[in-house]
């Protein structure tokens, strides 16, 4: 029997995330033996990678979908799909309280008040959950982009259609919002200014932030701060000394 969670593991979901590739079919059953297992006493994230697992296999189902069902079943598709996600969603809740629940449309200021009530490790679990989230709408919405090319849905079927493609581009800016709006809190040092000393946050933070600069349905303003903070990472931890100025500052997105 494995016990633990390695760096590895760890790794290996991020990028089954980002990929949608197959997760590993033994996964559920590594995750089920480190939870009760001494030498990995932290349940609280032991608990993320399981239900994120389970995000990675959905995007998985979507890629699936994509490359295998006809035009036609993609609606179908994307509904239950969405079902799905939002059953993870009342999980995730359910497990980690309301503080990972989806943040309200337009509550950029909201989200940066209500970090300063949330720990630094609450923040990293809900940040996770977060990136998670928006690959999965990510998903529903490539799946609705075939669905709309299939000529024979009734009335209601393509207005089903744009209602569930505006939710899920609308809750990807919050996710996405919510985020940014952590970067000031989590890279910081002691003295309240910005710094990008702190690697550890900086790597855990790199994959997450990457998918909103490179997100087709975020706003410009948004993968504007994403690249830079992108770029103030790579050159603290001595990736991207070749690279230009920064594109726009933490402390001037704050003032946004």
């Amino acid at each position: 029997m494995r016990h633990g969670l390695t760096q590895a593991d760890y790794l290996q979901q991020i990028n089954t995330i980002q990929t949608r590739c197959d997760p590993p079919p033994e996964a559920p059953q590594w995750f089920e033996d480190a939870q009760t297992s001494a030498s990995f006493p932290n349940i609280s994230f032991m608990s993320l990678f399981r239900l994120c697992d389970e995000a990675a296999r959905i995007c998985s189902s979507v890629r699936a979908l994509v490359e295998e069902a006809s035009l036609k079943d993609m609606f179908f598709g994307a509904t239950f799909i969405a079902e799905s996600i939002n059953d993870l969603d009342k999980r995730m809740q359910d497990h980690f309280g309301a503080s990972v629940a989806p943040p309200l449309i337009n509550s950029t200021a909201e989200s940066a008040l209500m970090n300063d009530y949330i720990t630094i490790q609450d923040l990293r679990i809900r940040n996770y959950i977060d990136a998670c989230f928006l690959r999965l709408h990510y998903s529903v919405l490539e799946l609705l982009f075939h669905a709309a090319r299939f000529p024979g849905h009734s009335g209601n079927q393509l207005k089903a259609i744009a209602e569930l493609r505006d939710l899920n581009i609308q809750l990807s800016q919050a996710r996405a919002d919510r985020i940014l709006s952590t970067l000031h809190k989590l890279l910081q040092d002691a003295s309240r200014e910005i710094s990008f000393s702190n690697w550890a946050d900086s790597l855990r933070l790199l994959w997450q932030v990457r998918l909103i600069a490179s997100s087709p349905v975020l706003l410009e303003r948004q993968k504007r701060v994403a690249k830079s903070a992108l770029s103030t990472m790579g050159h603290e931890v001595g990736l991207m000394q070749a690279m230009g100025s920064y594109l726009l500052t933490l402390t001037e997105y704050a003032a946004l």
